[in-house]
């Protein structure tokens, strides 16, 4: 099933970000923790599944982490981007938009239940 396929290749890709090779010591960067990788891999799953089942459009994110232990992921859409930050149990997200020349942002809590329609926001909505 393609929807087991991407939850697999999204779950390897944030666990990834702690297998790789770096010295998270000796450059004063924070490694994120198991509960980090966990909550990250569970709202991305989620999201996934929701999408999958209102037969959204979908496409993979980017993840990667920053140097105080977040867990970053990230999509971008025509003039809009989507960003969730998860630490522990700290999660939000960041939604960017632009036309012509204003660019605004918005950041608030990230949760189970807001992830789908941030979603739908990022590839339905338009940006103003």
């Amino acid at each position: 099933m393609k929807l087991d396929r991407t939850l697999q290749e999204i779950e390897k890709s944030i666990n990834d970000i702690v297998d790789i090779e770096f010295d998270w010591d000796g450059r004063g960067f924070e490694k994120p923790t198991e509960l980090t990788l966990i909550n990250a891999v569970k709202i991305v799953k989620e999201l996934l599944k929701q999408v999958d089942s209102d037969d959204c459009l979908w496409f993979s994110p980017f993840a990667y982490s920053n140097e105080d232990g977040y867990v970053c992921i990230g999509w971008h859409h025509e003039d809009k981007a989507l960003h969730f930050r998860i630490k522990n149990n700290d999660m939000n997200y960041r939604k960017i938009w632009s036309s012509s020349d204003k660019t605004k942002s918005e950041k608030k809590q990230l949760n189970l239940q807001n992830c789908i329609s941030l979603w739908k926001w990022l590839i339905i909505e338009p940006a103003f």
